[in-house]
């Protein structure tokens, strides 16, 4: 049984992570592969965001090359539960080594989506601090994700926990490129303020934006809007009990590069 205090620290990470989850949820969607008019598959999750005075989707380069080498007929994202789908509207531009892609897309707007676009203040210039505070995922996991033609859009449930920095096991992993995301029960934090239910493996989180929460950073004073972005999930790692992402010191440069000349050449 829990004591009052341990109950009392539930109740907190619960209210917090609700707090959160509200402030950047509708930033998300689900990447698809579309199989046929009436069947597609969930195979990553990706983020709406605006750098530059352009609005970009962004995932992880193998969500879509893994797409690609399947011979779906293409990449759709989702607006929201039970809207119609969007198809990307051109190809992505892809960093293997970094694992991030993106594509330039319209604006999205009600009533045809739901979705919001990230602001520019909320994307963090550096991914200092992980290791100290307290990281937030929310993304698609494939299981619970389906694609239906009779909905006319994608059926979808995210998976949101919230925990501390890991140590990888991962023979490529590089702590200047990376950092590690614990992703074992004991360790991660549900919506309702307990253990979460972890999806092992966990398809489907591959592109999810890292949020650094920053609360012992900032203090009392903590609101949502003090989180910001800091990586983009690439991998699993089974033997670390952790996701790898990419720190986004190296997203920010490529997609800033490519991003406004893709941006004028596709819109």
């Amino acid at each position: 049984m829990k004591t009052g205090e341990e109950m009392e620290k539930v109740k907190t990470a619960s209210l917090v992570l609700n707090q959160f989850q509200q402030a950047v949820w509708q930033y998300l969607v689900a990447i698809v592969g579309i199989m046929s008019p009436d069947e597609g598959s969930v195979e990553g999750t990706g983020t709406i965001i605006e750098l530059g005075g352009r609005v970009l989707l962004v995932t992880a380069e193998h969500v879509i090359s893994q797409i690609e080498a399947k011979g779906y007929l293409g990449v759709a994202f989702s607006n929201g539960n039970n809207k119609a789908y969007t198809c990307a509207p051109g190809p992505f531009i892809k960093h293997p080594p970094i694992d991030v892609a993106f594509v330039c897309i319209p604006r999205p707007e009600l009533p045809a989506s739901d979705r919001l676009v990230c602001p520019e203040r909320l994307i963090g210039r550096s991914s200092t601090g992980v290791e100290k505070d307290l990281l937030f995922i929310d993304g698609f996991p494939g299981n619970d994700s389906k694609f239906w033609q009779l909905l006319k859009g994608i059926r979808s449930k995210t998976f949101t926990f919230a925990a501390y920095a890991g140590v990888s096991k991962w023979a490529a992993f590089d702590p200047a490129i990376h950092f590690a995301i614990r992703f074992e029960p004991n360790h991660c934090i549900g919506i309702d303020g307990k253990s979460a239910d972890m999806p092992i493996p966990p398809d489907g989180l591959s592109g999810t934006a890292v949020w650094n929460m920053r609360r012992k950073e900032v203090g009392p004073n903590w609101t949502p809007e003090d989180g910001r972005v800091v990586g983009i999930v690439q991998r699993w790692d089974p033997d670390g009990q952790c996701l790898i992402a990419t720190r986004i010191e190296h997203i920010l440069p490529f997609v800033r590069t490519w991003g406004l000349h893709a941006c004028q050449n596709a819109l």
